[in-house]
Order: C-alpha cells, then structure tokens, then sequence
C-alpha cells in the first residue's frame, strides 16, 4: 500500500476458514510506530456473537492485543475483528504485523494460523502544491533597440552590397 505522509489508512484484521471446533481467537498486532500512529480502533467482535476475554489496546506502544471467546455455535467462515486507522507520520517503509504467537482457541488445544499476511506501507512525501517554485530575480522590458541591432545590420550589409552590385553593373 502507497501513503502520503499526513494522510490516513485503515488496515482490517480479517480471519477466514478456522479449525473445526473454534471457540475464540488471540491475535497481537504490531506496528512501527515511529512511522504510523493509530489514531482509532473498532471492534468487531460482539457482531461475531464473541465477548472480550482479554484487550489489551497500547496504541501508543504501537501494539493491539485481542483475545475473543465465541458466544454460541463455534467460529466459522470469515470474518473482521478489528479496524485501525492510521495516521502517517515519516517517510520510509513500515509494517503491520500479526504476531506469530497469534492463534486460534479451539475447544481442547489451540492452533497456530496457517498463513498471516502483514501489511506493508511505502510512504513518501506529498507532492508538492505548487511545482514550479520562484527563484527570484528581477524583470525588465526588453530593450527594443538591442533585440533589433543585429537585424538592423545584417540588413545595412545587404543594402550596401545591393548598392555595390548595381553600381558595378551599370
């Protein structure tokens, strides 16, 4: 993902296709936060009939820690945990990243994620406004007889040389 420095982004926590008698999820999220800066977080997790059991939000450590338990049937399909919004701060390259200890809670044992795919921002600076930038310096009117000078005699030249030719033919 490209992102301007000072602009905004949202990166969605998204699950899909848990082990067969899920019960809840643990995630930790991380993320440069020299770079970015999460500005806001929602919760998705009573949408998915779930209930906190742990949330551990330190924004400004630059880490988002969830563990949710399933209300009813058991967990399936996809679904979004969690949104956060970022600020960018600096030029470079920054991630978000699911921590590896990140795991599915099934009803005896919990299961690792099979695959996690971490967001990479390459943040740059704005354009800027107003391209063409003034150097400074002054402005003249063009000197009218300068600009015309070498014309003027190149013209002389020719005339002379007419006269010449002319007087020698006759």
């Amino acid at each position: 993902m490209n992102v301007t420095v000072g602009t905004i982004f949202t990166v969605g926590i998204q699950t899909s296709g848990p082990p067969q008698s899920t019960i809840g999820i643990h995630f930790k999220v991380t993320w440069d936060n020299m770079l970015t800066h999460a500005t806001e977080v929602n919760y998705y997790v009573s949408q998915l009939n779930c209930y906190f059991s742990s949330g551990f939000p330190k924004l400004d450590e630059g880490t988002l820690e969830i563990e949710a338990i399933t209300n009813g049937p058991y967990l399936s399909g996809v679904a979004t945990w969690a949104t956060i919004e970022f600020r960018c701060e600096g030029v470079g390259v920054s991630s978000v990243s699911i921590e590896s200890s990140s795991h599915w809670i099934l009803v005896s044992v919990d299961y690792p994620f099979s695959t996690v795919t971490d967001a990479t921002c390459n943040q740059r600076q704005p354009a800027p406004s107003n391209p063409y930038q003034h150097v400074g310096g002054e402005v003249f009117t063009a000197n009218k007889l300068a600009v015309l000078s070498p014309y003027l005699a190149l013209l002389s030249v020719i005339a002379v040389a007419a006269v010449v030719v002319k007087r020698k033919l006759t």
